[in-house]
């Protein structure tokens, strides 16, 4: 089941051009800041963060990587498996493996962490980090993913649209709005606040889940549900540390190609706003368990990579109620 609703193709409430100068957090905590909205993650944050924990119930919230042939940057790996031979002697008895794993950091699926310079607009990212700074040989060393080694753990929030609107999946190309956001927030009883990862359900994790099972592939191009740019001044004045979705931030067909960018949340958030994105994430245990638990609050911590110079990594968040 999906729902008919979906913001209008023709609004022109915004334009998200304008969010590029107007949402920037340039120069906010000074002049060399890497971290961008992950500053809104104070200890006293991470200290309310663990006070919701009464449970001691975890939910895994990433996707299985599976190997696939040939490797794209739209998920899978390629994954090359090694047997060492068996001693003789006391090890006659002993054998080892060892794998080598190829894939893309920002694959279809894969749940993954962006870094701000994964993007780059007029020349630059966020905090006026050049382009310059990127090299082939050398990767991207500035305002890359090493820049967290703590990863992330705060309180995560799941706004749960799907269920709001009483079905699986949004319908492709819906524009979720901040009005939905707070509905969302009124029906669940909770309340975004600093600091905090919001994590939105489209349902489009559910469908991929569903098309994996009978071995068919989804991708962003089939379709997908996504925040509408006005949420962007949302999750800015709601001082959101990093935003995440079970499909690929952006919706598609956005209903935005008059604003002359594509992909314009992901351009808004990551060059301007400093704004963490967490995309492919899977939702549907959560969802689940905010349910039967009557809580949408919990701590969330997203393990990542120290990958040095890169823009992205793979990642394993766990919400713990």
């Amino acid at each position: 089941m999906r729902a008919e609703r979906r913001a209008d193709a023709g609004d022109h409430s915004c334009d998200p051009l304008e969010y590029m100068d107007e949402l920037s957090n340039a120069g906010r905590w000074g002049a060399d800041d890497r971290l961008g909205t992950l500053n809104y993650i104070t200890p006293e944050v991470r200290a309310a963060a663990a006070a919701v924990v009464r449970d001691g119930i975890a939910v895994g919230c990433s996707f299985e990587i599976g190997a696939s042939s040939p490797m794209n940057r739209h998920g899978g790996m390629q994954r090359f498996m090694s047997m060492m031979p068996k001693d003789f002697g006391p090890r006659a008895r002993a054998a080892e493996i060892a794998e080598t794993v190829i894939m893309s950091t920002h694959g279809g699926w894969v749940t993954h962490v962006d870094a701000p310079n994964h993007l780059f607009w007029d020349g630059t990212t966020y905090n006026d980090i050049s382009d310059s700074t990127v090299t082939g040989f050398g990767g991207a060393p500035v305002g890359d993913i090493a820049a967290i080694p703590d990863g992330v753990i705060t309180r995560g929030v799941l706004l749960d649209v799907a269920a709001l609107h009483g079905v699986d999946c949004l319908e492709r190309g819906h524009g979720v709005t901040p009005e939905e956001l707070e509905e969302a927030e009124a029906r669940q009883g909770v309340t975004v606040r600093s600091g905090d990862v919001v994590l939105l359900r489209t349902g489009d994790g559910g469908r991929y889940r569903a098309a994996h099972a009978e071995h068919r592939t989804i991708s962003f191009a089939d379709g997908m549900a996504g925040w509408h740019p006005r949420c962007m001044p949302w999750l800015h004045e709601r001082e959101v540390a990093l935003m995440a979705i079970d499909a690929g931030q952006d919706p598609n067909p956005s209903g935005f190609e008059w604003c002359k960018i594509n992909a314009g949340v992901h351009f808004i958030a990551l060059t301007r706003m400093g704004l963490w994105m967490m995309d492919w994430c899977n939702l549907e245990e959560l969802s689940a368990t905010c349910a039967e638990l009557g809580r949408s609050e919990f701590l969330l911590s997203i393990g990542t990579l120290r990958l040095a110079a890169c823009s992205a990594t793979p990642v394993q968040p766990v919400a713990l109620f």
